[in-house]
């Protein structure tokens, strides 16, 4: 069985850098991908049957745990912030927002998604479910938004529609289900224009 932090590591990714190949504890052919995000190095496995997902530590600069033990916090307008989850053992959802939060989530399935639907557009906090179930306890993680985008991939278009019948019932908030053509991180062009369209 492979050392996922040691694998992770030896991949050398760079800030922001994406990897996508086979998984390293199904082996998987090209299911697993792996991003930098500053000090964590985030992954995740989509073969149906593996469960490899997650976030690893890979340290932090002198400079960055000064900032940390300070509580130093560059302006929100030309910060990104970072949200954790409150489980840190066994992680419910994973956030991301950059710049001031405009108020609209949009949930997504891994990690890699919400980040890079909160780096297209900033103020659009990303909010990964980890897979592809959503419960009730998860419900309230969307108490600070007016508006939620359900926008799972392809292959779970019948969730996305569950979903956002669940949310809106629940919550009463207003809630689109958006059928992507591909997974967000991908950046189809088509489906980023769609989400023009309804941001």
């Amino acid at each position: 069985m492979t050392n996922i932090k040691n694998y992770l590591e030896s991949l050398d990714l760079k800030e922001e850098y994406r990897h996508r190949g086979d998984c390293p504890k199904c082996k998987g052919k090209n299911t697993f991908t792996a991003i930098r995000d500053g000090s964590a190095l985030l992954y995740n496995c989509y073969k149906l049957d593996c469960n490899t997902k997650g976030v690893v530590s890979s340290g932090m600069t002198a400079r960055e745990i000064q900032r940390k033990l300070k509580g130093y916090e560059e302006p929100e307008s030309e910060h990104e912030t970072f949200t954790w989850p409150e489980y840190v053992v066994t992680p419910t959802v994973f956030t991301r927002v950059v710049g001031k939060p405009s108020g609209v989530v949009m949930i997504v399935e891994d990690v890699i998604s919400a980040t890079v639907a909160a780096k297209l557009f900033p103020g659009l906090t990303g909010l990964a479910i980890l897979g592809t179930s959503f419960s009730v306890s998860n419900m309230k993680h969307l108490d600070n938004f007016y508006k939620v985008i359900v926008a799972l991939d392809p292959d779970a278009a019948y969730k996305t529609l569950e979903y956002k019948r669940e949310i809106e019932a629940y919550t009463g908030l207003e809630t689109i289900a958006l059928r992507l053509y591909d997974d967000i991180k991908y950046k189809v062009e088509a489906d980023i224009k769609k989400l023009e369209e309804i941001l």
